[in-house]
């Protein structure tokens, strides 16, 4: 089942259901019913619809990936210091595989800044692997990649990595745990020899 939007309540799912409707995915009633299920639970919409009415996984992301960049606000280019608290919740090759670099930890949710393209790679590590609900800022590649650099430095890793796909020792990506929740990060990505990706100017 699909867990990209783990932070999702009813009136976020309110526009996840319109914009369902609208591409004629599901019908009103539809989406009154789901609505009406999650009041009555934590789950999020996009959960709720695949279950009750067969809604695909990847448009149910789609859909979400294209409320949440909506949503998020972009990263200074000179942001504040990020919390040391925040920054021990993840390790230095989890920050780089899955593009992520946290800022802050407000009211238990997580705070942390990835490239547009990565929304849904850093939000599914938070929630999957951390535990936490989390709150994205989007941020230039650039910026994201200098920023990294300097709170989790790994010998030759710069922007281009960043954009084209981080290679790590596949014995050390498979079984390595956060500091912070001592869960692996088993099943979050392919084998390191799959994990290179096409580069990007995001």
């Amino acid at each position: 089942m699909t867990n990209t939007n783990q932070n999702d309540h009813p009136r976020r799912g309110l526009k996840m259901g319109e914009r369902l409707l609208s591409q004629g995915v599901m019908t009103r009633e539809q989406v009154d019913q789901v609505l009406s299920v999650q009041r009555e639970s934590t789950r999020p919409f996009g959960d709720i619809a695949e279950r009750m009415y067969g809604i695909e996984p990847d448009l149910i992301e789609a859909v979400w990936m294209d409320q949440y960049r909506e949503q998020a606000s972009e990263l200074d280019s000179a942001p504040p210091e990020p919390n040391p608290r925040a920054l021990a919740s993840v390790t230095a090759r989890q920050a780089w595989q899955f593009r992520i670099l946290p800022l802050s930890i407000e009211n238990g949710t997580l705070i942390a800044a990835t490239t547009a393209r990565h929304l849904a790679q850093a939000s599914r590590f938070a929630t999957a692997v951390l535990g936490r609900p989390v709150m994205l800022r989007v941020a230039d590649s650039e910026v994201l990649a200098n920023l990294l650099t300097r709170f989790y430095p790994l010998a030759g890793l710069d922007v281009r990595h960043l954009r084209c796909g981080v290679r790590l020792p596949v014995d050390e990506q498979e079984n390595e745990e956060t500091p912070e929740s001592g869960m692996a990060t088993r099943g979050l990505e392919p084998r390191t020899r799959a994990f290179s990706m096409r580069c990007s100017t995001n």
